[in-house]
């Protein structure tokens, strides 16, 4: 059975792991004096279980403007050939995104003046605006529309920056792939470069210097706006502008690759940021683009803020979720019921919704009939609930504004008192009026291990062997305030010295011999040769022990086991001093008499030598702590085991304080 189902879905897993990307495509016919285009596109993928898949359309024109319809029909300024850009979205699609597709296109020369560009500006009064056209997903294009307009009231020239790669994400997200300019913007290839001198009489070629222009000063100087998005991101890009006239408005497009290292964040919040910084340097705004990394293109997903974030501190910490729903039915909704989990260790003490849309006020208490967002908070859960709003859907006829049938809820919540260092993750359930519920991604949230160290202070006792008890030094290193199962590092040094005297004879010699005295006589008398030796020994040993690697387990907040093997070495020097006192002593031999003047003592000769050896021994251990074992002070009783024949098991007493 098992080699029959092999060869049934052998030839399905070839041909999905050889099968080339999907590629979109489309067709371009002039139709009076605009071209329409429509989309040929691969089959969708359907997600089991999901909405009908659908899919999502960018058009880039190739004269500046942009559209989001399916088919557009565009009318362009002048008669030409332009190179339109199209890209497409899969929605609940399980294949990668199809490629984007370049083409150049013919345009008729119109017979009427063509109305300005689309663009993406946050409001009326805004210098500069990004949009995203689909959220950024590991190994695909990602474009970013870059708008910016003229709110003064002279012609303007200046500099557009774009900033990518947040600094506090060990990631790197994003490579630049291309930008594509039709208002004769150029890159500069050193964005840093100095900025131009201010004109000082507020613009060249004014009518009026008394112009309240002339007058205006920026929110940040243009080098302070540099300097903080450059400690922020690390890359940026920058196109040199001019021409602008007042009131005119223009895109820029930008195509950055998603890294395949992007899927370790998914689920996170992250941004990209644009600066705009006239020569006349009156003008100075920086506009943040908030983007949710995903690992499908699902309309209805959750976000947070911080995918990896450190425990030191936590609870100065807060992390956003956001989470987004759109209406795919064929009708509007008019409630929408959002039900977010709150994970473990998470408090609702401050919580704060940040960020609503469809932007409406909280629900009265009682019935109403207006439009307004009610907050339910419970025990392990938190349920937003949209009520008599008009949330067209994506299907519906007449709906051209595709942002129109979407929504968001962003809301704030901090870590509670008793947070543990576990990973957590939120979901949430998203109900459009009596519709079945729809189960977004989870958005997990883990801790960096952190370090944390640890100066240690014990006493090595040796109770079945000669070896003398001492005391020790070490520095451990471990990860911060862990939870149940971490590892740790230590280094251990210690130092004892032992030393012994002995005094021996080493030579004793007697002999006979004639002896003539004073007056003639002549008589025998007996030699006695000594020679003593005096040596002093000195034995010092430096101990060291490390630990690479071993495992702890956390029991409680007060109780830690743990066991490893470590490695002892041992510097062993011996220092021996000996000093040789030698001396001729003379009897005579009927008598016994000492006779001192034949007798003779030698000046005393001393001689030193030392020698040092090295000694590598492994062992095992297993300990008990005691104490506050995750952060604080503590002690603990450790028992070692050299792993050499002959040798004896010691004991370590010790206490520490973990930072």
């Amino acid at each position: 059975m098992r080699l029959l189902l092999s060869a049934m879905f052998f030839p399905v897993l070839l041909f999905a792991q050889t099968a080339p990307q999907r590629q979109a495509d489309f067709l371009a016919s002039q139709n009076g004096d605009a071209v329409k285009f429509e989309p040929v596109l691969p089959p969708l993928i359907q997600q089991a279980g999901a909405p009908p898949a659908f899919y999502d359309h960018y058009w880039e024109f190739g004269d500046g403007d942009f559209s989001f319809d399916e088919s557009p029909a565009h009318v362009y300024p002048k008669g030409g050939t332009y190179e339109v850009y199209y890209l497409a979205t899969g929605k609940y699609d399980n294949g990668k995104a199809p490629r984007s597709r370049k083409k150049r296109t013919p345009a008729p020369q119109p017979r009427e003046a063509v109305a300005s560009v689309n663009d993406v500006l946050p409001d009326e009064h805004a210098s500069i605006g990004m949009k995203a056209v689909r959220n950024p997903r590991a190994e695909e294009e990602f474009v970013c529309i870059l708008s910016y307009a003229n709110r003064s009231p002279v012609a303007q020239s200046g500099k557009l920056y774009l900033f990518f790669n947040e600094r506090s994400w060990p990631t790197t997200h994003f490579e630049f792939l291309e930008s594509r300019s039709h208002f004769g913007e150029a890159e500069i290839e050193e964005p840093f470069a100095a900025l131009a001198p201010a004109n000082a009489s507020g613009w060249a070629g004014a009518d009026e210097p008394e112009n309240l222009y002339e007058l205006l000063l920026p929110d940040r100087f243009p080098e302070v706006a540099l300097a903080d998005l450059s400690r922020q991101y690390k890359q940026v890009k920058a196109w040199q502008f001019g021409g602008l006239e007042p009131g005119e408005a223009r895109n820029l497009f930008v195509s950055l690759l998603a890294t395949g290292s992007m899927v370790k964040d998914t689920q996170a919040i992250i941004s990209i940021s644009g600066l705009y910084i006239s020569d006349d340097q009156r003008i100075v705004e920086q506009y943040d683009l908030e983007m949710e990394i995903v690992s499908s293109h699902d309309p209805n997903y959750m976000a947070v803020s911080q995918r990896r974030m450190g425990f030191r501190r936590v609870r100065s910490k807060a992390l956003e979720y956001k989470v987004h729903f759109q209406n795919v039915g064929e009708g509007p909704a008019s409630r929408v019921q959002i039900t977010c989990t709150i994970p473990r260790g998470l408090s609702t003490e401050n919580f704060r919704i940040l960020d609503v849309q469809p932007l409406c006020p909280l629900c009265p208490e009682g019935e109403t009939i207006q439009s307004c967002l009610d907050t339910a908070i419970f025990e392990d859960r938190i349920v937003f609930t949209f009520r008599n709003i008009y949330l067209p859907g994506i299907r519906q006829q007449g709906i051209a504004e595709k942002d129109s049938t979407k929504g968001f809820i962003k809301y704030r919540l901090t870590p509670g008192r008793k947070i543990k260092k576990q990973d957590f993750s939120a979901r949430a359930s998203i109900v459009f009026d009596n519709n079945p519920p729809i189960r977004t991604n989870r958005a997990p949230t883990r801790f960096k291990p952190g370090l944390s160290l640890t100066p240690m202070l014990g006493r090595a006792m040796h109770p079945n062997s000669t070896d003398p008890d001492h005391w020790q030094v070490g520095f451990a290193v471990a990860p911060y305030k862990p939870y149940r199962l971490f590892w740790q590092g230590e280094a251990w040094a210690g130092q004892t010295a032992e030393t012994t005297t002995t005094d021996f004879i080493t030579n004793d010699s007697s002999w006979i011999q004639p002896i003539t005295d004073a007056t003639g006589n002549v008589f025998d008398a007996r030699f006695d040769s000594l020679a003593n030796i005096d040596r002093v020994q000195t034995v010092q040993s430096t101990n060291y022990a490390l630990v690479p690697f071993q495992l702890r387990y956390n029991l409680s907040a007060f109780l830690s086991i743990g066991a490893g093997g470590q490695l002892d070495v041992e510097r062993r020097k011996v220092i021996t001093e000996e000093t040789l006192n030698s001396s001729v002593q003379v009897f005579e031999l009927a008598t016994g008499a000492f006779l001192a003047q034949y007798s003779t003592d030698y000046p005393p000769q001393t001689t030193s030598t030392s020698g040092t050896k090295w000694s590598w021994r492994p062992a095992v251990f297993a300990d008990v702590h005691v104490g506050s074992v995750r952060v604080g002070p503590a002690g603990g009783l450790r028992a070692v085991l050299p792993l050499e024949d002959g040798a004896e098991p010691r004991l370590l007493a010790f206490v520490y304080w973990k930072f």
